[in-house]
């Protein structure tokens, strides 16, 4: 991936790296240069209890998947960012889509460790956790975020053993049994009229679906009758990227992609819906004829 950043963009990985990722994030002492101040790395004897000095390598092409230096301190705020504060390097739904299991093994009867995108999943004690543990000769790091409760855990170690990554599940266990979750305050959000005024519900024929706005401003479609999954799609006004002219881009699921259209009349009130063929409208009933529609035009 390093390499292909480097083809892309024509200058080196780190140097993306830093400008796009670590300097929004504040993450300040995290780089590929370990400097002065940086431990020396270790293993154990495999014959006798004495310490190796581990010498730094240059691992050339996998720099990119392990050569990064960092401290206790920025690796927390890497785990606030995998709770979802992203400071704008990730919209909130590609984060949300990278901590999205594509896969897990089975564990005890229930799932247990997996993938997402880039990212590690666990399930630990009920709860499914995100993040990555890792290592170099002489150093290993761990870090696992629980997005539901908004905890995370940092292990470091200059040490190529004896540091299980277990240690972090059992730091999140502590701070679940010594403290209670404080409610996240609600904040009232400013949302553009040509937003709310899609919420509500919606007829597919005889079928009822419900338009949700989220605090993201993503807008959620769901079928009323069943529990489906509710549809996401990204607004025109979203800042990150741009949508079909006329309507809502598809963000998971089988409407990836796909163009959620928007009818007004000459009051510029919604009044139908297009989605891959299909039409909603306020009422249950026949589908009001096309002329008297006009698509909106995204802002």
């Amino acid at each position: 991936m390093g390499a292909v950043i480097e083809r892309v963009r024509q200058e080196p990985w780190a140097d993306v790296l830093a400008r796009e990722v670590l300097a929004p994030l504040g993450m300040r002492r995290t780089g590929t240069d370990p400097g002065a101040a940086a431990a020396p790395g270790w293993s154990v004897h495999p014959w006798a209890p004495t310490l190796v000095a581990e010498d730094v390598q240059d691992a050339r092409a996998m720099a990119a998947a392990g050569a990064l230096w960092s401290t206790p301190a920025d690796l927390a705020r890497w785990a606030e960012f995998l709770l979802g504060d992203c400071a704008e390097v990730l919209h909130p739904d590609t984060l949300a889509e990278m901590a999205e299991p594509t896969r897990l093994s089975a564990h005890g009867g229930e799932p247990g460790a997996g993938f997402g995108l880039g990212l590690q999943t666990v399930r630990h004690q009920g709860r499914t956790l995100i993040g990555h543990p890792g290592g170099i000769p002489g150093f290993l790091a761990t870090i696992w975020v629980d997005r539901e409760r908004r905890t995370g855990a940092v292990i470091v170690g200059n040490a190529s053993t004896g540091l299980s990554p277990s240690r972090a599940l059992e730091l999140l266990d502590i701070v679940g049994e010594q403290t209670l979750p404080l409610p996240e305050e609600w904040v009232p959000q400013d949302l553009p009229p040509h937003l709310l005024d899609l919420t509500g519900y919606w007829y597919q024929g005889p079928r009822p679906h419900a338009i949700q706005v989220a605090a993201d401003g993503g807008v959620l479609l769901q079928p009323v009758s069943t529990r489906t999954k509710p549809s996401r799609f990204r607004a025109p006004a979203s800042r990150f990227g741009t949508t079909p002219q006329g309507g809502l881009t598809g963000l998971d699921g089988a409407y990836a992609g796909e163009e959620l259209r928007v009818h007004r009349d000459q009051g510029g009130r919604p009044v139908a819906l297009e989605l891959t063929g299909a039409r909603f409208t306020r009422l249950p009933g026949p589908v009001p004829s096309t002329p008297a529609l006009s698509p909106e035009v995204s802002g």
